[in-house]
């Protein structure tokens, strides 16, 4: 997980050419959309769309579009919506306020967080994921967006829960990463959004 700092930097570049950091943006509110990432991986969990169809997502395609355009189908028939897919989207969001915010992922402190998931269960993993995003947004807020002191080792802990569900789940985080990233560069302007 060494190269998560870097991939802060170009997801946050990307939120960037976006449109998403024209303005000067609520800490408050960054943490909301972190936390309902969280509540559409429950969702899709919750329909059946727990896992993305990678094989699926790798067959050539015919020559009537170019490559860009047949990514971009392929991704939304076998891979957006999904548990990994929003939990991608989970950490994107977490790795933009990061690299805003000037947090360094420590990889030391992925292993060695003494942090693990309480449950078998997906939905109660989700909300202890939440709680310690919770707890770095309060630390965050009450200081702005720039202070970040305390919120780090909250943000360690949520990204470690991450990254022990998606093993649990079989979710190659990085390369849900790679193609979420490839995806966004395609979309509009804000994705479509007010904020």
């Amino acid at each position: 997980m060494k190269q998560l700092n870097d991939l802060a930097k170009a997801i946050h570049q990307n939120a960037k050419d976006k449109g998403f950091w024209d303005s000067p943006r609520n800490t408050g509110e960054i943490f909301m959309l972190i936390i309902s990432e969280a509540s559409e991986a429950l969702e899709a969990h919750r329909r059946g769309r727990r896992k993305a169809d990678l094989k699926q997502f790798a067959l050539p395609h015919n020559g009537n579009v170019t490559d860009d355009e047949w990514f971009k189908i392929s991704f939304e028939n076998c891979v957006k919506d999904t548990t990994a897919d929003e939990i991608t989207d989970v950490v994107i969001r977490i790795l933009d306020y990061c690299c805003v915010s000037e947090i360094e992922i420590k990889p030391a402190l992925l292993s060695t967080t003494l942090v693990s998931l309480d449950s078998e269960n997906f939905g109660a993993n989700l909300f202890q994921i939440c709680g310690e995003i919770q707890r770095a947004g309060e630390k965050a807020v009450k200081g702005g967006l720039w202070n970040i002191t305390n919120a780090a080792s909250h943000i360690h802990s949520a990204l470690t829960l991450i990254i022990q569900l998606c093993d649990r789940e079989q979710i190659d985080l990085l390369k849900h990463i790679e193609l979420k990233m490839k995806y966004n560069a395609t979309r509009e302007r804000m994705h479509g959004k007010a904020y």
